[in-house]
């Protein structure tokens, strides 16, 4: 963590710090399946990757708009595993919106468990239109909700690599 109390990812990025308690932070637990796990019993990145993205579908039926904004791109995830977290637990899952916009979100997801495992998460989620696909504008009650968790109110897009080359690389993998 870093000195503010905020997730250290590396990337120049800090990430925003779960608003706990707070009644808009979608927070739910279940076990960790063995399909969840590699050989060593630690959660897989994909197994994380799938927990994010069902977190999504179930806060967006919890507030209700399952069927008004049924379609998301998620146009990137990053995902920081920073202490492994092992088979036969339950996990905490904890969503909240970071920025908002009218098109788009950023959302958090933290998973965590008893033992002391944790991954912090942050998505760019965008809200698609299925006739004009294209970014969808989100219903101003949605936005109001999302904005509950969060100051920033004017996301913008932006990259958090930067293009290297291969002569800059620490290592490359020919396959």
């Amino acid at each position: 963590m870093g000195s503010n109390g905020t997730a250290d990812t590396g990337l120049a990025k800090m990430l925003m710090p779960v608003p706990d308690p707070h009644p808009d932070v979608f927070d739910r637990q279940w076990p960790l399946r063995p399909a969840d796990v590699d050989r060593l019993g630690r959660l897989r990145l994909d197994a994380a990757a799938r927990h994010i993205m069902d977190m999504g579908q179930d806060h967006l039926r919890e507030v209700g708009h399952n069927d008004t904004h049924p379609l998301w791109i998620v146009r990137r995830t990053m995902i920081d595993m920073i202490a492994p977290i092992n088979f036969q637990d339950t996990l905490r899952l904890r969503r909240w919106c970071s920025g908002a916009s009218s098109r788009w979100c950023e959302m958090r997801v933290r998973i965590d468990w008893r033992k002391g495992g944790l991954v912090e998460t942050e998505a760019f989620w965008i809200s698609f239109n299925r006739e004009t696909q294209t970014p969808a504008r989100m219903s101003d009650d949605f936005i109001k909700g999302l904005k509950r968790t969060t100051d920033i109110d004017r996301l913008r897009w932006k990259g958090y690599l930067k293009p290297g080359s291969r002569e800059d690389a620490d290592e490359v993998r020919n396959f």
